[in-house]
């Protein structure tokens, strides 16, 4: 975190991107680090970013890391989409190697049982 606010402090945008396109705000999103997400929303992440494989910040949340807090990650998933995160974006997800199979974010959620967040977005 300290790393991202220093970076944020001395003038690099919120959204640079790593070698696989993702911003801090989709690590964030991915960790349930809520705390770093509203950081970088402030800065002037795009809450929609969409990086070269489909992924966004939101279908990041909805990904967890292993072993992620529900409470943490269902958190960062309301957030997201109260700040207007795009729920019909897609990712590209592989049923097996080699046919790959576009599924929105929400499809996702209802696929882990998201009740919660599910509700929220109808």
């Amino acid at each position: 975190e300290w790393l991202v606010t220093l970076l944020l402090q001395k003038g690099v945008p919120a959204d640079v991107q790593n070698y696989a396109g993702q911003t801090a705000l989709c690590k964030a999103a991915r960790s349930g680090n809520l705390a770093m997400a509203k950081k970088l929303r402030n800065a002037g992440a795009n809450i929609n970013h969409i990086t070269p494989h489909g992924q966004t910040p939101l279908s990041c949340a909805i990904k967890g890391l292993p072993g992620i807090e529900l409470t943490k990650q269902l958190a960062m998933i309301t957030w997201l989409i109260q700040e207007g995160a795009g729920i019909a974006t897609t990712e590209r997800m592989p049923l097996c190697c080699s046919h790959p199979q576009e599924v929105s974010a929400l499809l996702k959620a209802l696929k882990r049982s998201y009740i919660q967040v599910c509700s929220f977005t109808m």
